[in-house]
Parts: structure tokens; C-alpha cells; sequence
């Protein structure tokens, strides 16, 4: 018998709408996580507590998976406290604040307890507004763990930055299968 797939039908294009009561549960959200970091002696990810702007950057974090999980039609499964998880799903989510900012990866083998970023994973850029996201595009994360890419001097911990002009359009996010590499991720080969 034939195994059929059922993509899910996109209800929003590139802008997804949050609604009040998702800004609320947002603000809770990025509360619960900062308090729980806090009380349990956890670092922010990625130097984010050195920050003036720590707050924010983790509300922004969490509306941008808010999102990601309406914009691929999921289920948005609240984690508090692991920072070793993807953010929904097997998908990483990064979200920027300013319109010409670049994607930051992060390496694979981070051993000190925080966030990997799988080769194998796929990660979206959304750009957070007040009342609504837009998602920027996406990559197969193993395609820019690349020493083209890597950078230690821009950002307080090395990563991998990679510019907008490398990013999949979100319209062909269902076109490709887990296991094949995109063409636009192979225009820096």
C-alpha cells in the first residue's frame, strides 16, 4: 500500500498575526523563562544576560516560535526549561528585531548544556514586529557550518552568520524533503 503525505494548508503567506491573547501568553512565556534561568542558575543562551535588551530579546524569541508553529500549522509545545530542544518541532527559530540583520547559527557540538544546531535541521528567520511576524526564510543549518560563515568578532560568542540573500523563500518550505539540500543553500559551494 501507498504511503500517503498531507502537507498542511498554509493559512498565512509570509506575515503571521498575533492576536492579544498571544501577545499575553508571549509576555508570560519569556517571564516563566527568564525567572526560571534566574532562580535556577542557568545562563542565558548565547550571552543574551550580559544585555541591557535581555527581556526583550527573549520575548521576541518566544513570539517568533509562536509564529513558526502557526505558520507550519503545529502545535507549539512551550519548553521552559531545555534549552537542548529545537524550538517547535525539529526546527530552530531565530528572530530578529531590525530588517537587514543576518541568521545566526550555532555550532554542532556546543557541549556546555546549550542549544545545538544539528546539521541535519532545517531554521527560520522571522523578523518580530509589534502585532505581527514575517517569516524571512529558511536553511538547512548544515549547509552554512562553514568556515565561510564563521565569525568572531561580530557577536559576544562565535558563530555562524549567515546573510539574508542565502535564505530559502518560505514558499518552498514543503518542497523539499528532509533529506534533500535546497538549491539556494548550495549557491555558496
Amino acid at each position: 500500500m501507498a504511503s500517503v503525505c498531507i502537507l498542511p494548508v498554509r493559512q498565512y503567506k509570509d506575515i503571521v498575526p498575533l492576536t492579544t491573547g498571544e501577545h499575553m501568553v508571549a509576555w508570560h512565556v519569556a517571564s516563566m523563562r527568564r525567572t526560571n534561568n534566574t532562580y535556577r542558575g542557568f545562563p542565558d543562551a548565547h550571552g543574551a544576560e550580559s544585555s541591557p535588551n535581555a527581556d526583550e530579546i527573549e520575548l521576541m524569541g518566544v513570539k517568533s516560535e509562536m509564529a513558526a508553529a502557526k505558520w507550519l500549522g503545529v502545535f507549539w509545545d512551550v519548553v521552559i526549561n531545555d534549552a537542548k530542544t529545537a524550538d517547535v518541532g525539529d526546527v530552530q527559530v531565530r528572530s530578529i528585531k531590525d530588517p537587514g540583520r543576518q541568521l545566526i547559527l550555532h555550532r554542532p557540538d556546543r557541549s556546555n548544556g546549550k542549544k545545538k544546531d544539528l546539521p541535519d535541521q532545517r531554521c527560520m528567520l522571522v523578523l518580530v514586529g509589534e502585532k505581527a511576524c514575517k517569516m524571512l526564510g529558511w536553511v538547512r543549518i548544515g549547509d552554512f557550518q562553514t568556515e565561510k560563515f564563521w565569525n568572531t568578532t561580530l557577536l559576544r560568542h562565535p558563530a555562524y552568520l549567515v546573510p539574508q540573500r542565502y535564505l530559502n523563500p518560505m514558499s518552498t518550505w514543503d518542497d523539499v524533503a528532509d533529506n534533500v539540500v535546497p538549491l539556494r543553500s548550495q549557491a555558496h559551494l
